[in-house]
């Protein structure tokens, strides 16, 4: 992924609160949040990061630059946690 790029991941993988590391079931799968979408950033992974079985790649998208004296509208749409 190029820098100051973003890419949306559909179907996710589950991760571990803790650790991170991706979650499995019984078989030795990973566990996939179906019908979830999730942005990873440049900055989250320095190195290449890999797709795991059931997650694909929707788009790979240049992070916006908002001009001096402008302003970018931004509106959740999902429940959070802060």
């Amino acid at each position: 992924m190029p820098p100051y790029h973003y890419v949306t991941v559909s179907d996710p993988m589950m991760r571990d609160k803790d650790s991170g590391e991706p979650l499995l079931d019984k078989h030795g799968q990973v566990k996939i949040k179906q019908g979830d979408s999730e942005i990873r950033t440049s900055f989250d992974y320095i190195e290449p990061f890999p797709l795991y079985p059931g997650e694909s790649v929707s788009a790979v998208t240049k992070l916006p630059v908002i001009a001096r004296n402008h302003a970018l509208k931004v509106e959740c749409i999902r429940d959070y946690v802060d």
